[in-house]
């Protein structure tokens, strides 16, 4: 939750001085209050928000007085930094600088790689399906939440869901306006989408990754787990193969696909891997 807020903050999808209702974010991330109010208390104290006494929090507002003193601090900080270094180094250090800036150099001299020129971002309760080469569709916050990924090579079709609950019986009204919120509903409408742009069954290449117990399994409803249970009950009558997962744990995640080479990425606690390559 609190690296989705910050991302939305960096990126200025939440403006300076935007309110920030723990309610209503808790609602957009199918969290509790808890992890909300901690997302906050952390972005409070790195400075991107704001809360008085008995007010709402808020984005913080620009400082132009602050922003000028903060890089003149930066600024000292980094002359006294280099040249404390500039005196400590080793022989074994400078190595290693040298090793370093031949791998730079050479890098450079490499073509540089197809840059992606297409980003899909796909919302809590949404799902998202293309093709071509020069595409990305990422989503945020995979809390308790399941995101599903499917890429076929050929056809360079692939697409994500990022669904919320495990079954539609729960409420079928909310279902037929948001089939992407369930996932008896969400997968195969993901699986049918991606056979309409020219994807088959046979060659996709299908990851998961959520199902997270937010609150360290002390969720009466553990939500994650009955998530994962519904996810591959679903894919063994469907005959569908998960060819990588990462589901389970305490922590969120964001998910990434690359339809460049159907590379699917895994981000939490600001480290990012690999979940499948081909």
């Amino acid at each position: 939750v609190r690296e989705a807020i910050e991302n939305d903050i960096v990126t200025g999808v939440l403006a300076p001085g935007a309110p920030l209702d723990e309610e209503a974010i808790a609602q957009r991330f199918s969290v509790s209050r808890t992890p909300v109010h901690e997302a906050m208390l952390q972005l409070i104290e790195s400075g991107l928000v704001q809360k008085s006494p008995r007010q709402a929090a808020v984005v913080a507002p620009l400082d132009v007085g602050r922003l000028v003193q903060s890089f003149e601090v930066m600024s000292e900080l980094e002359a006294l930094c280099a040249r404390l270094a500039a005196r400590r180094i080793t022989q074994a250090e400078v190595d290693e600088l040298e090793a370093i800036q031949q791998a730079s150099e050479d890098a450079v001299a490499r073509p540089a790689p197809r840059p992606v020129v297409a980003r899909s971002v796909v919302g809590v309760a949404d799902f998202k399906v293309a093709t071509g080469p020069d595409h990305q569709i990422v989503t945020f916050a995979l809390g308790s939440c399941i995101g599903v990924t499917v890429w076929d090579s050929q056809a360079k079709v692939g697409g994500l869901l990022h669904f919320m609950l495990p079954t539609s019986k729960t409420n079928p009204e909310k279902a037929a306006g948001s089939p992407a919120m369930f996932a008896d509903t969400g997968m195969p409408l993901l699986f049918r989408s991606a056979y309409e742009l020219g994807a088959a069954k046979a060659r996709l290449v299908v990851t998961a990754a959520g199902g997270a117990e937010i609150l360290g399994g002390s969720d009466h409803f553990r939500i994650g787990h009955r998530n994962r249970t519904v996810l591959r009950k679903m894919f063994f009558q469907a005959g569908v193969l998960l060819k990588a997962e990462d589901c389970g744990g305490t922590d969120s995640r964001t998910m990434t696909l690359d339809l460049r080479d159907g590379t699917v990425t895994v981000k939490s606690r600001g480290t990012e891997t690999t979940l499948w390559a081909a």
